[in-house]
């Protein structure tokens, strides 16, 4: 399974590489060698177009991954096969890459403090507790 982050930046170097007038093997080819996370993505992808599996194979082998991979494979297939421009339509699927990210982060962010309350209660509280009611209960025993 590809994270969604990785996801988004494979997406985004490809539409980077499309954009400065690559063909789509070209840039699969030089995201692979150019190391990094979304490296690890295109070589997948590099690997079976030098084997001659073909685009359409490639791009079918990519989207079975996972659900997102799907998305982005299927966005790639439909682009080639009715010549719409690669990287705009690229564009769009990375655009809302980030949107889900960003939904899901704050989803998380959303649960934090919820997350937060049950070692607040029984780490910190008992100490204040006793930080500010001991004082003046000492000074009530005398």
């Amino acid at each position: 399974m590809i994270g969604r982050d990785r996801l988004a930046l494979f997406v985004d170097a490809l539409v980077l590489s499309l954009e400065a007038g690559q063909g789509f093997e070209t840039a699969i080819r030089a995201i692979a060698s150019g190391g990094g996370p979304a490296a690890t993505i295109a070589s997948e992808i590099a690997a079976d177009l030098a084997l001659g599996r073909g685009k359409d194979r490639a791009l079918k082998r990519f989207g079975e991954q996972d659900s997102d991979t799907a998305r982005v494979a299927a966005v790639l297939a439909l682009a080639q096969r009715f010549g719409t421009p690669l990287a705009q339509a690229l564009a769009v699927q990375s655009a809302s890459l980030r949107a889900e990210r960003r939904r899901a982060a704050e989803a998380r962010a959303r649960r934090l403090p919820v997350l937060i309350l049950f070692p607040l209660t029984l780490c910190v509280l008992p100490s204040l507790l006793i930080l500010f009611l001991g004082p003046p209960l000492l000074s009530f025993l005398r």
